[in-house]
């Protein structure tokens, strides 16, 4: 058994290419996010590309750009768990001006002071 075997979604068949850059590599991966996209190609050529940059610097950057990554994940989870609680609120509201199918209109609240 092949390392192909045994894990499948880390290899590609590329027999069908003539060759694979790094946009190839991000397309057979589905790797769809432009900043995993940068810090992907400063991996795979650092040191290497026409910039002069040291390998260090290379990789410093792209640890930068990974961290940005993360923190706009965390920013769009906020947003989304925002409008998830207004659209609860909402909800919520709308529910107690007409009660629900299963229990029939909400009834108005008893004054509590006794027979009038």
């Amino acid at each position: 058994m092949t390392m192909a075997d045994l894990y499948p979604k880390y290899y590609k068949d590329v027999r069908h290419l003539d060759a694979v850059d790094v946009y190839r590599v991000h397309r057979l991966f589905n790797v769809t996010d432009n900043e995993l996209h940068h810090a992907s190609k400063k991996i795979l050529l650092c040191g290497v590309r026409t910039g002069g940059k040291p390998a260090r610097k290379e990789i410093e950057e792209a640890r930068d750009t990974l961290n940005r990554w993360l923190e706009i994940q965390d920013e769009d989870q906020r947003i989304e768990s925002r409008a998830t609680q207004a659209e609860l609120s909402d909800e919520m509201a709308s529910l107690g001006s007409r009660g629900t199918p299963e229990m029939g209109p909400v009834p108005a609240q008893a004054d509590n002071q006794g027979p009038a």
